[in-house]
């Protein structure tokens, strides 16, 4: 076991630690107390009822308590693959803890990249609101890193899903592939409605989204059609290409028509010889331009297509965009919604309406759909005066 995993933290009379065996019992308490507290829901139609019979879950008979000791036991005690850290009070009392486990990916239907999952974390709720999940989470993502992280959590749990998005984390369409149906009904018959979220580990994902990106080598006439480009326009005008295909065939198709085009991906090679088009190493986030120097900025199957999908990767995505654009500048983008970093998982529109409110005063925006038979969209930026 990694030494930073044995270290004990404390901060504010709490401290936290890695569980042991004898913490087992109290575990448990905790488990029973938390979703006694949280998940009956009368808009759901949850009874405390439902939550208390809940099978091995939560209920109080022998065989249930017996069945959650030794689960809990195992998983304490695979400290290569699962790690279990408890928080305790002043008194030495633990008032929560989160587990974790390490997946490799290949266990499931559909060959995933190795993730680690948040199985459970539990405050009791007299010690909430003192930072201690963040503490946790904390202690959770050293011992994961490298790792995006994922979890479940039920969907009318509004203040876990507000606490996992302040953490970075970003809800994703259920995959059963990953996360399988819970058949245990509740006593009622209901099931507890739940949705999927993840974390990702921004330099890991970009350089997979780099390593795998085929990169869009198509040539003018297909950014015209898809992007909905008026190249009469476009003549005699600056255009930034993101994530241009190493053959730059849009530059070159574009400056036969008196467009001048810059491009810019990871994988292109800053040594342009001389009477060619423009070609830039670096990333949309961080790109290495001044402000207000591009007429037009392109992007077909490149961002936010493959961009880890949190909202700090696209925050600083278009922020780039924004501020290299000329005032009156517009830019283009397409695949919107679909992105590469989940499978080819859509990303929600209030996602992007999200990210993008953020600079209401400085864009207009305007997303079309490019048919009505699927669900990819373009997005047209528009930079104010």
């Amino acid at each position: 076991m990694p030494m930073d995993s044995l270290r004990n933290t404390q901060e504010g009379g709490f401290k936290i630690e890695l569980a042991s065996p004898d913490d087992v019992l109290r575990l448990q308490e905790i488990i029973r107390a938390c979703w006694l507290d949280t998940y009956p829901n009368e808009a759901a139609g949850i009874t405390r009822e439902d939550i208390a019979g809940r099978d091995f879950f939560t209920g109080d008979n022998v065989e249930a308590l017996e069945y959650r000791e030794e689960r809990m036991r195992t998983m304490i005690e695979d400290s290569e693959n699962e790690h279990t850290w408890v928080v305790k009070n002043e008194k030495n009392e633990i008032v929560g803890f989160c587990r974790l486990h390490k997946s490799t990916g290949n266990e499931y239907a559909k060959k995933v990249d190795p993730y680690a999952e948040i199985d459970k974390i539990f405050i009791l709720k007299d010690s909430r609101g003192k930072g201690l999940g963040k503490k946790l989470m904390q202690e959770a993502e050293q011992w994961t890193k490298g790792l995006d992280i994922r979890l479940e959590v039920v969907a009318y749990n509004d203040d876990a899903i507000n606490f996992y998005r302040k953490e970075g984390f970003v809800p994703l369409e259920k995959d059963e592939s990953i996360f399988p149906p819970d058949t245990r009904g509740l006593p009622s018959g209901k099931k507890l409605p739940k949705m999927e979220m993840a974390k990702y580990d921004i330099q890991s994902i970009r350089q997979r989204a780099e390593q795998e990106a085929s990169m869009s080598d198509w040539g003018l006439s297909k950014y015209a059609e898809v992007l909905d480009l008026n190249i009469d326009e476009m003549k005699g005008k600056l255009v930034l290409d993101i994530g241009s295909g190493t053959s730059e065939k849009f530059a070159k198709e574009a400056s036969k028509v008196e467009i001048k085009v810059v491009s810019i991906s990871p994988r292109a090679k800053d040594d342009t010889p001389s009477g060619t088009p423009l070609s830039v190493t670096g990333r949309v986030q961080e790109m290495p331009f001044r402000d207000n120097f591009f007429d037009y900025e392109v992007a077909l199957f490149s961002v936010p297509y493959y961009l880890p999908l949190t909202k700090a990767e696209y925050t600083a995505c278009f922020k780039e965009v924004i501020r290299t654009l000329k005032s009156g500048g517009k830019a283009y983008f397409s695949p919107v919604f679909k992105n590469k970093t989940v499978g080819e998982g859509f990303v929600p529109k209030e996602f992007i309406d999200e990210v993008l409110s953020q600079f209401s005063n400085s864009v207009s925006y305007t997303l079309e759909k490019l048919n009505p038979t699927d669900q990819e969209y373009r997005l047209v930026l528009t930079k104010k005066a």
